[in-house]
């Protein structure tokens, strides 16, 4: 299967976000939805306040994969609630 990928996965930059990817974050979620169409997601202003959590710290439970021009092309986001079993 040749899926034509526009970035090569190994030259990404694996870090939680900052306050500066957030635009560039927000984008490729839209970009995401576009394609699977869910019924939400989440948008600039959710992100901003997922940034701000004191339950799910963004600098232990967000990575983002940024290529060579900063640009994210990926992420990977876990959350908890402290009493819930399950994250």
């Amino acid at each position: 299967m040749n899926l034509n990928l526009p970035v090569d996965f190994a030259d990404l930059e694996w870090r939680p976000p900052a306050e500066a990817d957030l635009d560039g974050w927000a984008a490729l979620i839209a970009r995401t939805a576009a394609v699977e169409k869910p019924v939400w997601f989440e948008r600039r202003a959710e992100l901003d306040k997922v940034m701000e959590s004191a339950k799910n710290p963004p600098a232990s439970s967000i990575v983002l994969g940024l290529d060579p021009s900063g640009v994210p092309r990926a992420y990977a986001r876990t959350s908890k609630n402290r009493e819930g079993r399950k994250a």
